[in-house]
């Protein structure tokens, strides 16, 4: 069909047990959906809660896509990502903010398509670091414009 959507080109950021037991082959089978890469700093993801964690050669062989050992590396080698859902410990949920949310700025900034951020939760470890989010969002959102933040 002439006005059929491509898929939703989705990154997700962590492959612990939450991402391979539910993002990825949730997304894997969303025929809406391609799975742009998987993106872990730990070769060898492992989790109390499932001793059968592959890793990620492992899943990027099974979901056809790259993997990535950090957020830099994606955005650098997948600049057409639509969408990332960051799913890795609650400590590390601030830093990738920082580093996501700018190119999903820059990429307004351009006219180009929105980068989307899926956040687990809980999204960030303190007040103070949810204000600084907050505010990196809405200023660069220049007091208007398109977007969210959701606490």
């Amino acid at each position: 069909m002439p006005n059929e959507k491509p898929n939703a080109k989705i990154a997700v950021v962590g492959a612990g047990w939450w991402s391979q037991g539910w993002h990825l082959p949730h997304l894997s089978r969303n025929e809406k959906v391609t799975l742009a890469a998987v993106v872990d700093t730990n070769l060898n993801p492992r989790s109390n809660l499932n001793p059968h964690m592959e890793s990620l050669t492992h899943l990027a062989e099974r979901y056809q896509c790259p993997y990535y050992h950090t957020c830099e590396e994606l955005l650098l080698h997948r600049p057409d990502i639509d969408g990332v859902i960051v799913c890795t410990t609650h400590a590390t949920h601030y830093k990738i903010g920082r580093i996501l949310q700018p190119k999903a700025t820059r990429r307004r900034d351009a006219d180009l398509p929105p980068l989307h951020i899926l956040m687990e939760k809980p999204m960030i470890m303190s007040f103070p670091q949810a204000l600084r989010l907050h505010d990196l969002v809405t200023h660069s959102q220049n007091g208007g414009g398109t977007g969210c933040f959701l606490v």
